[in-house]
């Protein structure tokens, strides 16, 4: 069987201090590359303090219970208090949870976050009165308090918002009794957490370049790097050994997420655990189930793609493991401190003062760059109002790491717009628009890489990339939302979920995608279990999708054309102007109305339908420029 695919590692030569450090204890690591929570409190002594203020926030609420029906300006007090106490657990969860994620491993910041988590709990039981008793004021009479007093402005998209979903408001007691069970619903989440990151045995493996420890980034860069076939099959084997071995533990634990949605929405009377999701952004239900059915017509050119791939590498068997190495010998490294530079540029169609504002990201202390032994997997943006947002990546120096920070910059360039443009009561933009300004920049970097290069080669492993984008942040995407639609109707039907279950939707799954050009290792089966957002954030994973077709829409009239005439550059401008309206938006509206607004329509099937079709045309293109230079 051949093990080796036709490539030769080729990484362009860096300095060394400029690559990323070795895993390593934190406190080895320069601070430059490590984001500082003391922007956010200068010690555990300041945020107990400004814990103990919570509950005299509480009091002072609950002094005008039964009392906001006497006018705006009750209301208004209450729905200020309301903001001021939120705002102050916002800080005090961020705050921990930076210290919490650098090092999940340390037990003392765990008692931290479970010391708020119980003050969340008891406050919020206390404060179940607030929307019954508000819901006893006519809709009508609220529209005249906000028409008086302005006061209530910052909240009258929260207000009216409150009356279209008044049928899922319970009664004082049963809200009270719901509340009771927050931590309870919380807890495979962070089960979870626990068994995949602070708990995991990740094992060591004799690769052809010597003896490797394994865990998710070192695995993910070897996937990305390593043109050794046997060397990639040995490191997916080692890293689903580690699912493989508590896979009953992992079911149970999603099964108790499922539940958990289901006991919600059937306690707010939803018809199912998917229209609670969706009805708090008013997402029509049919928009979930046609990206389902409508991207099935597009896997034919995702098949296509992987029997390219296989060509291409020359290999007799191809499996999944193979799908990240890129088909030609070109491995560049970008070093973290060429980043700034890079990304700055790339965006620089979106105008000086979102390069300003990105430069500025990238200031010290807001961002925590390398992997350390216990810090948490992947990446993420973490908006904290009043502050600034902070970024955790696990950097590999690798392209894919690359547009990682690009993605997450995308996070934080509209967390920063929101906060500046918006009143904290609306300041926090909904999940569904949350991927738009993230996969723009990652659109824009790629435009840019591609013609920046003069190396044919390089443009060819661009191309790659850029199908393997819209593999994993839309196709994929749209595969886990069938997955969780399944799961949940499971549950909802009243049947068992178990490893097996999930094991057989997954596998089923990955066969109607790949046909035969995928060998499909069986342990691919269990690959549900390394899907953080299956137990985090269900029904989250689907707005990549959905996100990814805004962005591509609002590319095409954002960037420059050649030899544009005036009328070209001022309609190019205004798409500009109306995506940075997106961003300073925040959640002032319903998500598919400020997307409307912004010049996009996911209603419309030629949204979805132009994401297919780009995706096909890239594989066509990809297949030429391998001709043209030989490679197949």
């Amino acid at each position: 069987m051949t093990t080796t695919s036709n490539c030769q590692l080729s990484v362009q030569p860096q300095p060394s201090s400029a690559l990323r450090p070795e895993t390593k204890e934190r406190d080895q690591i320069a601070e430059k590359y490590k984001w500082n929570p003391n922007h956010i409190y200068p010690n555990w002594v300041a945020w107990e303090k400004d814990l103990e203020t919570t509950p005299k926030l509480v009091q002072k609420i609950c002094a005008f219970k039964g009392r906001i029906t006497e006018g705006g300006d009750i209301l208004a007090e209450v729905l200020e208090l309301l903001d001021t106490l939120e705002m102050t657990f916002s800080k005090l969860g961020c705050y921990a949870h930076l210290y919490f994620d650098s090092d999940q491993r340390d037990n003392l910041v765990n008692e931290y976050l479970q010391k708020r988590a119980i003050a969340g709990a008891k406050i919020g039981s206390e404060l179940t009165w607030i929307a019954p008793e508000l819901l006893t004021i006519k809709q009508e009479t609220i529209e005249q308090w906000l028409a008086e007093n302005p006061r209530l402005e910052p909240h009258r998209f929260g207000l009216l918002e409150t009356y279209r979903l008044q049928k899922h408001v319970l009664d004082e007691a049963s809200e009270k009794l719901l509340s009771y069970t927050y931590q309870i619903i919380q807890l495979p989440a962070n089960a979870y957490e626990m068994l995949a990151t602070a708990d995991a045995q990740w094992p060591e493996v004799t690769l052809s370049t010597g003896l490797k420890r394994i865990t998710e980034p070192t695995y993910s860069e070897i996937l990305n790097t390593n043109c050794n076939q046997e060397d990639r099959r040995k490191a997916f084997n080692a890293v689903m050994s580690v699912y493989k071995a508590s896979i009953n533990t992992y079911a149970s634990l999603y099964n108790g997420v499922c539940q958990g949605d289901w006991c919600y929405a059937q306690s707010r009377q939803f018809e199912s655990s998917l229209h609670q999701a969706l009805e708090g952004d008013n997402i029509p239900i049919g928009l979930y189930s046609n990206l389902i059915e409508a991207t099935q017509s597009g896997m034919e050119s995702v098949r296509r793609y992987h029997r390219l791939r296989k060509r291409a590498l020359k290999l007799e068997s191809y499996d999944l493991y193979d799908s990240a190495i890129p088909l030609v010998a070109h491995f560049k490294r970008y070093p973290f401190d060429s980043v700034e530079q890079l990304v700055s540029e790339a965006v620089a169609p979106l105008g000086t003062d979102y390069v300003n504002r990105l430069k500025k990201a990238f200031g010290s202390g807001w961002i925590d760059v390398y992997e350390n032994e216990g810090k948490r997997t992947g990446a993420y943006s973490m908006g904290v109002y009043g502050v600034h947002p902070y970024m955790l990546l696990n950097y590999t120096d690798t392209l894919e790491e690359l547009f990682t920070v690009a993605h997450e910059m995308g996070h934080t360039l509209h967390s920063l717009y929101s906060h500046e443009s918006q009143p904290y009561a609306t300041a926090r933009y909904t999940i569904f628009v949350a991927e738009v300004a993230s996969t723009m920049n990652e659109a824009l970097l790629l435009e840019y890489l591609v013609n920046q290069t003069e190396d044919p080669e390089e443009r060819i492993v661009l191309l790659e990339w850029a199908i393997d984008q819209t593999l994993g942040t839309y196709f994929a995407q749209v595969r886990f939302a069938e997955f969780e639609l399944k799961t949940h109707n499971i549950v909802e039907s009243g049947k068992p979920i178990t490893a097996s279950t999930l094991d057989e939707i997954t596998y089923q799954q990955l066969k109607a995608t790949y046909g035969d050009c995928a060998t499909l290792d069986p342990l691919y089966a269990h690959v549900w279990a390394r899907i953080p957002h299956f137990f985090r954030t269900p029904f989250y994973v689907y707005q990549y999708a959905t996100s990814f077709a805004a962005s591509a829409k609002l590319l095409q009239d954002i960037l420059p054309k050649p030899d544009e005439s005036r009328m070209q550059r001022k309609a190019r401008a205004e798409t500009v102007d109306r995506f940075l309206n997106l961003l300073r938006s925040g959640g002032s509206d319903h998500p598919i109305d400020l997307l409307k607004c912004a010049g996009v329509d996911l209603t419309a099937p030629e949204t979805i339908q132009s994401v297919l079709d780009l995706f096909d045309r890239r594989v066509t293109q990809l297949e030429e420029a391998l001709i043209a230079n030989g490679r197949l």
